[in-house]
């Protein structure tokens, strides 16, 4: 076979992102969350107010029974499901300060909140849906500081996200380390891949 630069290209970036997925999943294991990772394909993101289908796959990180993280390659999204209960109760105020998406799950193209939304507008934005589940996505551009993902995870799982998930109680997928022990939560999420590897 020969290697072009496209080839070239695209293995170096997807490296990156792999390397991500490794070291926030090892992280996360070494915080007590179950989590399992792989490659998935054709992800919608906005560009410019319109859906742009990402045919290529990233990885994404789902942290059982509570979200998916998933990494691109200029923004990580948290997302997680909420059911229609849950998502009546659900305060724009719990987000404020987050690029946060609010979507259906079986029509996941439909926005179900705009800017400037009040709480009651979006509740009876969801009620008309009809959707049997609601979709909750947060946006932060780049490389994100740990602490923003762990505070994300924590702020829907006080929401009460779910999401699907394979992890078993006893998986060990991702084997957890203890370099984490002293680590200032304050670092990008993404740099830890030499301490890691030297563990």
């Amino acid at each position: 076979m020969k290697l072009t630069k496209n080839m070239e290209l695209i293995n170096n970036s997807y490296r990156t992102l792999h390397e991500r997925a490794v070291n926030l999943a090892k992280l996360l294991d070494k915080l007590g969350y179950s989590v399992e990772w792989g490659y998935y394909g054709q992800h919608s993101a906005k560009v410019d107010g319109e859906y742009y289908l990402e045919y290529y796959p990233i990885p994404v990180i789902t942290v059982k029974d509570i979200c998916d993280i998933g990494l691109d390659f200029s923004q990580v999204f948290v997302e997680g499901k909420l059911y229609p209960d849950d998502a009546q109760k659900l305060s724009i105020a719990a987000l404020k300060g987050y690029e946060f998406e609010i979507y259906g799950i079986e029509n996941y193209l439909a926005d179900l909140y705009f800017d400037n939304m009040s709480d009651d507008e979006l509740h009876e934005s969801i009620r008309e849906s009809g959707e049997a589940e609601v979709g909750l996505s947060i946006l932060l551009d780049g490389e994100p500081l740990t602490k923003e993902i762990l505070d994300i995870i924590k702020l829907l799982e006080k929401i009460g996200t779910h999401i699907a998930s394979e992890v078993d109680e006893e998986s060990d997928a991702v084997e957890g380390t203890s370099i984490f022990d002293d680590m200032d939560l304050n670092t990008p999420a993404f740099e830890i891949a030499d301490a890691l590897d030297n563990d």
